[in-house]
């Protein structure tokens, strides 16, 4: 499967899961994990094919998955990266785009090299460069790193 089928299939199961989802959210909130994962002098983020813009690493939980499974099974879904350390640090709960209750882990990886997937690539980049991009229902995160800098900030 080329890369670009990847990537359309992706924005349109993402688009309609999103539609649908907003009208009819009939399992109530969607448990998630995402990671702040430093990395040299930035973030692993991930640029996603559907559009949305750019996004921590991590992804929806599975049926009665706890939360550190979840964050580090979508991690090496979405970069390739094995976690070697994830640490709660929060969660939160948005109603926009879609009910959702996220957790936030701190994790580390073994250096590797990045690969992507089906939902986006992923990129290294300084709060600078995606405090603007990223998805707004993942803004909370961007707040935390910008109150903690000082101990986070490479």
């Amino acid at each position: 499967m080329t890369t670009s089928f990847r990537a359309r299939l992706f924005w349109i199961v993402s688009t309609v899961a999103h539609a649908l989802y907003q009208r009819f959210p009939i399992f109530g909130p969607i448990r998630g994990s995402i990671a702040i994962i430093r990395w040299d002098d930035g973030y692993v983020m991930v640029e996603r094919n559907d559009g949305r813009g750019i996004g921590f690493p991590g992804g929806m939980a599975r049926f009665h998955e706890p939360p550190e499974l979840t964050v580090r099974r979508e991690v090496l879904e979405e970069t390739g990266l094995t976690l070697s350390t994830a640490e709660l640090k929060f969660k939160f709960e948005t109603t926009q785009p879609i009910p959702c209750i996220t957790h936030v882990f701190e994790a580390t990886a073994a250096k590797a090299e990045l690969r992507s997937s089906w939902e986006g690539t992923p990129r290294i980049l300084s709060i600078a460069e995606f405090q603007q991009r990223v998805l707004p229902q993942q803004q909370r995160v961007v707040e935390y790193l910008l109150e903690h800098r000082a101990a986070t900030e490479p």
